[in-house]
């Protein structure tokens, strides 16, 4: 990423793709593999946020 404005743009487009995934997801049919997907997305986000902090 080149800058903090288009950082921050990434981060919001990811944290929203994340916010849609989860609103989808059918709490009575909800198996392993959709959580195992969730807890990624979850890591990603922190990892992309904390490389975003530390520059």
């Amino acid at each position: 990423m080149h800058n903090p404005d288009t950082r921050l743009h990434t981060l919001q487009e990811r944290f929203q793709q994340f916010l849609q995934t989860l609103e989808t997801i059918d709490p009575e049919k909800v198996d392993v593999s959709d959580i195992d997907r969730l807890i990624e997305m979850i890591e990603e986000l922190d990892e992309r946020c904390r490389l975003a902090k530390d520059e």
